[in-house]
């Protein structure tokens, strides 16, 4: 079993942060983890609005005849701080309907005046998903989906953005664009500058299972090992868009190897194993 931050990682419960909050009759949203696989659009009709909603702005969009994009992401209850990154993403995603669509992100808790017609879209709206909102043939519309969560950015990003697009047509969403061109962190620019190797650590969310003594003792043993031969990186994973995060994020090892020859990266932290041995076989791969 290799030391994925899965295997080894505490229960992380993250809540969304408001939009808009308002005084009045408050009403508890419940919470539902995201989880099983990408979800699928459904439709439902949407009683018409006795008065505009004073909730982020719902009122006046629909006012104007704005599409409106809610979404309101549940984290699962084992994710870890790194899997904050799809999330990160997913954000933009929403936003980039802006200014066209009115995107708001809804927090797990919302108070809203007594008898808001924000009450009758919940009744409708997932607790753990995101839906559009439509004026179609002069009624309303709610076309929703569930959050499928995953810790692979094109299984969980990828299916959100092909649902949207059949929603609210072509988005300006562009992940690649997102990447900055240079890493904050020089170790792997004069690595990636140089051909050099790599080694990449990251000790997010290891809790009890793997102490902070025992990452200062195989850090050390590393950086005395393979200083000579290779880069090593103290991975900070909220630098979401940062080339030597998106890197990292297609090993997702706590110490991860990448091999400037075969321009590959591997896990290298396995249960039961030397990591420093199997540090020296990834480098001397070809």
């Amino acid at each position: 079993m290799h030391y994925s931050k899965r295997k080894i990682g505490c229960l992380l419960v993250v809540m969304v942060g408001a939009l808009g909050v308002f005084n009045g009759c408050g009403n508890n949203l419940g919470i539902e983890f995201s989880g099983g696989g990408p979800g699928k659009i459904k439709t439902v009709s949407l009683p018409a609005p006795k008065a505009p909603s004073q909730v982020s702005g719902i009122g006046e969009a629909m006012a104007a005849g704005q599409d409106i994009l809610l979404f309101r992401p549940a984290r699962k209850e084992s994710a870890l701080p790194d899997d904050e990154r799809n999330y990160y993403f997913i954000g933009k995603l929403m936003e980039s309907y802006a200014p066209r669509v009115r995107v708001i992100e809804l927090t797990t808790s919302v108070s809203y005046p007594q008898g808001d017609y924000f009450a009758d879209i919940l009744d409708h709206f997932y607790a753990n998903g995101y839906g559009v909102i439509k004026k179609e043939a002069g009624g309303y519309k709610l076309y929703k989906v569930k959050f499928g969560y995953s810790e692979n950015y094109d299984a969980f990003v990828v299916p959100i953005q092909r649902n949207l697009e059949k929603m609210l047509g072509p988005s300006l969403y562009d992940k690649s664009k997102l990447i900055s061109p240079v890493s904050r962190f020089e170790a792997y620019n004069k690595a990636m500058r140089e051909g050099r190797n790599l080694i990449i650590c990251n000790f997010a969310g290891a809790c009890g299972s793997f102490p902070p003594a025992e990452q200062v003792a195989l850090r050390q043993k590393i950086q005395a090992a393979f200083s000579g031969e290779a880069e090593i990186l103290e991975l900070d994973y909220t630098a979401y868009t940062d080339p030597a995060t998106e890197l990292y994020s297609t090993c997702r090892n706590m110490v991860s190897v990448y091999n400037g020859r075969t321009k590959r990266i591997s896990p290298a932290l396995f249960s039961g194993r030397d990591t420093l041995a199997t540090i020296r076989q990834l480098l001397d791969a070809k």
